[in-house]
């Protein structure tokens, strides 16, 4: 592991995993929601 510098996740990678766990909550969220509606 000799370019460590390369590996270590830079701040747009941050970011980018910011917005997706984000987008994938909501996701989440919206399935489990129109899944309720359905079991009503």
């Amino acid at each position: 592991m000799h370019d460590d510098a390369r590996l270590r996740p830079t701040h747009a990678w941050r970011y980018n995993l910011n917005c997706i766990m984000q987008y994938m909550t909501a996701d989440a969220s919206n399935i489990a929601l129109s899944a309720r509606h359905k079991v009503e």
